[in-house]
């Protein structure tokens, strides 16, 4: 439908279209509760005229979209209008609707009475003399909508002043060191300190509940539709406003959650190296698989040709072909004896070198070596092991059944075990490094074997909370007033151990039980045969 109405009569409307497509309005959707009236085809032609794609529509044939170019223009013409318009805009992404005040100036105290405390953040445009445009903030755990007015800059563009009044913002987590954490009954980390800055900034305050269980996996169903509980689902289901922890932007929770990224950390697979303490296979080390293959080779073809000639040729050790044989034989031993004493002597005098190289190693040597990883990490296991990866599979399995020996909570005690057990974790680079930060005393040599992954960790939020451009703006303004740096660098330092250094090999009863194998075999098998000849010559001598 097009309507032609004079420039005289939409001037007003004009100005608020200028002013909505220098913020970003370029797919605008004019809705009304009654009838068209002179301000919606105003405003639908204004728009028309700057190139905008608009539609009018009538609000009980709307259709709310959540992509990111929609906007929703609501025309407020009468005051009961609002409780038919208001579970609309509830419906929308925040920042994407506004709501037009075509109502007389005396029943807009009226008008803010009836706003709800519920999922609202849009805008509240009425105009006198100039248009005024305020900002309609809420959540469920507020005690009243927050309304602030949003200023222009001479761009015609909003800059909107965040005060949250005082409000008290809920948020849940799990104690993760150095991110939140609870010490003597009191919340502390890095996000702590970073949103007692927010907390100054914008007027608000939160309060913090400590659960045990992160709440990355469906209790029930599948994770596009199941039903989540714990840390997560707390947020996903809307008890709670968000979480402050290292949350990692996994595709799958997208459609869940708002995740507002803070910074960027990196997982990796760390051990200490060591040789086992029973290794049968310890003097077999110092030669590849492959030569040792190539040995056995040769010294079979040694054997075929002195052996057997010896038993049917009776002179064969007078022969020529015996003593070529021989020599051959004496040099092939020397040569080995010399590269496999030499292999042997540089293979204990260097670090442990790590029996391993990547992550489906050390799944694979299990149960020898034990890999641990850091509680609440499943969703990185989970989508591989659903994929099929046996590697993967086995060891998600064994972190349902049995999460005491795959996961942990405390990385300063397990990286303390790790000097005396044969374990191998997966975490998180920044925890690594507060551990060592905190526990000065704490100088395990760590080999970092592989970088899994890069990731940003995140702040969550309940999906389209009205919240989310507050944080984003302030961690955004932390970030770039590098207040960010600052309090990374004052929780996470810098100190990894790493296992550069030599140390020599010393070589106990379980490195060298081969040895004492072949020993002990070497000497039943003498008094064996001694026994078998004492008993031979005692029969035949009668």
């Amino acid at each position: 439908m097009t309507w032609v109405i004079g420039a005289e009569r939409c001037g007003k409307e004009s100005n608020l279209a200028r002013i909505l497509q220098n913020n970003g309005w370029n797919y605008v959707m004019v809705v009304h509760a009654g009838p068209i009236t002179q301000m919606c085809q105003c405003l639908v032609q204004e728009f028309m005229k700057r190139q905008v794609y608009v539609r009018s529509v009538a609000s009980r044939n709307l259709e709310i979209t959540h992509d990111s170019m929609s906007h929703y223009l609501f025309i407020l013409n009468a005051l009961p209008e609002y409780d038919h318009l208001e579970p609309l805009i509830a419906a929308t992404k925040p920042q994407k609707s506004a709501l037009i005040l075509n109502i007389p100036s005396e029943t807009e105290e009226d008008l803010l009475i009836r706003i709800k405390v519920q999922d609202l953040y849009f805008y509240l445009c009425s105009q006198r003399r100039h248009w005024r445009i305020r900002s309609v903030i809420s959540t469920p755990r507020f005690s009243h909508p927050v309304i602030t007015e949003v200023v222009l800059d001479p761009g015609l563009r909003f800059i909107e002043v965040y005060d949250l009044q005082g409000q008290t913002l809920t948020e849940i987590t799990v104690s993760h060191r150095p991110y939140m954490f609870e010490e003597n009954g009191q919340a502390r980390g890095l996000f702590l300190d970073l949103f007692g800055t927010l907390e100054n900034k914008y007027n608000f305050s939160v309060s913090h509940i400590f659960e045990s269980d992160w709440g990355v996996t469906p209790i029930q169903g599948t994770f596009e539709n199941g039903t989540f509980g714990g840390t997560m689902g707390g947020v996903i289901n809307g008890a709670f406003d968000l979480s402050l922890s290292s949350w990692l932007a996994a595709p799958e929770r997208g459609p869940l959650l708002d995740m507002e990224p803070v910074g960027i950390t990196s997982f990796v697979l760390a051990i200490v190296p060591k040789t086992l303490e029973v290794d049968v296979k310890f003097f077999q080390h110092p030669f590849s698989i492959d030569a040792w293959y190539g040995i056995l080779l040769v010294a079979f073809l040694i054997c075929a040709t002195i052996i057997p000639p010896s038993l049917i040729l009776g002179n064969y050790e007078n022969t020529d072909a015996y003593n070529l044989a021989s020599l051959s034989a004496w040099s092939f031993f020397l040569l080995i004896n010399s590269f496999y004493g030499g292999a042997l002597t540089m293979f204990f005098s260097t670090k442990a070198v790590p029996p391993f190289t990547g992550f489906r190693e050390i799944v694979q040597a299990y149960p020898n070596w034990i890999l641990k990883t850091t509680v609440g990490t499943d969703i990185y296991f989970y989508d591989r092991a659903e994929s099929g990866d046996p590697d993967f599979k086995a060891f998600y399995e064994r972190m349902v059944e049995n999460p005491e020996e795959t996961t942990f909570t405390d990385i300063a005690h397990v990286l303390k075990e790790m000097d005396t057990n044969y374990i191998g974790i997966m975490s998180s680079a920044h925890s690594l490094q507060y551990a060592f930060e905190t526990n000065l005393d704490l100088t395990t040599p760590l080999e970092i074997l592989e970088t899994l992954n890069e990731a940003w960790y995140n702040v969550i939020l309940t999906k389209n909370s009205p919240l989310s451009p507050v944080i984003k703006r302030g961690i955004n303004s932390l970030r770039d007033n590098a207040l960010l740096e600052r309090a990374s660098t004052k929780w996470l330092g810098f100190r990894i151990p790493k296992a550069t250094e030599t140390s020599a090999l010393v070589l106990g009863v379980g490195h060298t039980l081969l040895v004492y194998i072949i020993m002990t075999f070497a000497c039943v098998l003498s008094l064996t045969l001694l026994g078998m000849e004492h008993l031979y010559a005692k029969t035949f001598s009668k």
